[in-house]
């Protein structure tokens, strides 16, 4: 029990009590002890050090436009690829399932060149039999499936024609091959314009 005969804090607050112990005065009682540390001397976490700048002078351009630039107060700063500005994303760009456009950014080649129209339509109609379209437009497995199909129609109407017992099953054959290449009539476009989209 405390000493109630000693003096006691005027307001409530953290004093030391008679036994020279930090407590908590309320203002009619003592309450708990303080901590080891003063609130003011608890740790505090030290400030994040401050970004270091680039010295501007080493982005000086020693060219003779980066020197009439700078004499004329405009920014010396080099810029990091070419010698225009940096790109911007353009409007729009970054959608979900899209790259993000770059603006003043040049089209980056992909390495495969655009097909044209008029030259898949007369593979179709000279060599379609054989693929040949296909393979321009880069469909390699389904043109060699194509060949060898129109091979094998080429072979069945040389048996059928010759032998007039042949099974009569083997004109499917022939008869594939043609409503093929009659469907590649009106798929060719399509499958032009979907190679120039996969290609940019």
């Amino acid at each position: 029990m405390d000493d109630v005969s000693d003096p006691q804090p005027d307001a409530p607050g953290w004093h030391d009590d008679p036994d020279g112990r930090r407590r908590w005065w309320s203002g009619t009682h003592w309450g708990a002890y303080a901590p080891w540390a003063e609130p003011s001397e608890v740790a505090q976490p030290e400030a994040r050090p401050e970004r270091p700048t680039l010295d501007r002078s080493l982005t000086f351009d020693p060219t003779v436009g980066g020197r009439a630039k700078r004499a004329n107060g405009g920014d010396d700063e080099r810029p990091v690829r070419g010698t225009g500005p940096l790109p911007r994303p353009a409007a729009g760009g970054g959608a979900p399932g899209r790259p993000i456009a770059w603006e003043g950014a040049a089209a980056q080649p992909t390495g495969r060149p655009s097909k044209q129209m008029a030259t898949a339509y007369v593979l179709l109609i000279a060599l379609g039999l054989l693929g040949a379209h296909r393979y321009y437009l880069g469909r390699l497995g389904s043109g060699i499936v194509q060949m060898m199909l129109s091979f094998a129609a080429a072979a069945a109407v040389v048996v059928q024609t010759g032998d007039s017992a042949a099974p009569l099953w083997l004109l499917a054959v022939p008869a594939a091959a043609a409503i093929w290449w009659i469907s590649d009539l009106f798929r060719t476009a399509a499958m032009v314009r979907e190679h120039n989209r996969r290609a940019h």
